[in-house]
């Protein structure tokens, strides 16, 4: 949960694709700037899936109640944002769908859209306090370097509505909703619940200051840029890669003043010193070189991967 989540955050397909000429590069930035704790971090999913669920029972709730829904929910800009998407992108397509299997009791209770919203709101309200017991307290401890390493090199598609169900199934919610089978059908249809969590963590976090700093850094080592604007994320990494080209020769040309000063002063040690350290530095700018021509090439692979683990979403 914790690795498919922070993948998201990070947009961690975006990251492995320009990552891949640095090594470990991008690690060593996470190790330096993500500093917050395996515990801060699942209380936000903790959170995001209780405003998950609120946010779905507003988008369910008819309109003249569902600005009541939404007075009563902390961040009610977000929520009402989500929730106006509920009824076109999920309610109504899974109504009509081969997965909603309705209750031929439901027909004598109001219709089968209002029986199974009244059920859908209440059945919300009955999972929210399960969300301490779905995602237990986790050690105050920071995330290791394999931790790190794992969630940048994460591939897998961004789906967590599965492993939240299934935690649930445990506890044996069913014995207090109705019509419970119908209900998950409706999480799961289009992944649900897991893009409802996944868009308040997002917001929970990417604001946070210690995450802005990681991109921040990302950003500065040319490893990250917001691939869902192609022409600025061009201008971006283009500029960065310049930067660091321009700082590349101006050591070079520093390195080549000091072998000069060796020759004259016959010190061979220093001459093989500065040979070396001009032979790694040259390497590293034709490098960026070629990168700064590839530059859109890296970007679309980018945003192709980006695309496909956040198309749901």
């Amino acid at each position: 949960m914790l690795q498919i989540s922070l993948s998201s955050l990070l947009d961690s397909p975006a990251v492995v694709e320009l990552a891949a000429r640095a090594g470990d590069k991008a690690v060593v930035i996470l190790k330096n700037h993500f500093t917050l704790s395996s515990k801060e971090i699942n209380d936000a999913i903790q959170n995001s899936y209780g405003y998950a669920l609120a946010t779905i029972a507003a988008g369910l709730a008819a309109p003249e109640q569902k600005m009541a829904f939404l007075q009563k929910l902390r961040h009610s800009k977000l929520e009402r944002e989500f929730s106006d998407k509920i009824e076109l992108n999920y309610l109504q397509p899974f109504l009509n769908s081969a997965f909603f299997q309705p209750d031929s009791d439901s027909s004598e209770q109001g219709g089968i859209s209002a029986y199974f919203r009244a059920n859908a709101i209440k059945n919300c309200r009955v999972l929210i306090p399960y969300k301490k017991q779905l995602f237990q307290d986790a050690a105050a401890a920071a995330l290791t370097e394999a931790d790190l390493t794992a969630i940048i090199s994460y591939k897998g598609p961004i789906s967590i509505t599965d492993l939240v169900l299934k935690q649930l199934e445990k506890l044996h919610p069913s014995e207090k909703c109705a019509d419970f089978d119908d209900f998950v059908a409706f999480l799961r249809y289009k992944d649900l619940l897991g893009n409802a969590i996944l868009f308040f963590f997002h917001e929970q976090l990417r604001q946070h200051p210690r995450v802005k700093e990681t991109f921040a850094a990302l950003q500065r080592a040319g490893l990250w840029v917001d691939v869902r604007d192609i022409k600025a994320a061009q201008q971006s990494l283009t500029a960065t890669l310049e930067q660091q080209h321009a700082e590349l020769l101006r050591q070079l040309d520093e390195q080549k003043q000091q072998m000069a000063v060796a020759m004259q002063a016959n010190d061979f040690a220093r001459l093989g010193e500065i040979g070396q350290a001009l032979q790694g530095l040259q390497q590293q700018a034709s490098a960026i070189e070629y990168e700064l021509k590839q530059v859109p090439v890296m970007l679309q692979k980018a945003q192709t991967a980006w695309q496909q683990s956040h198309e749901q979403l």
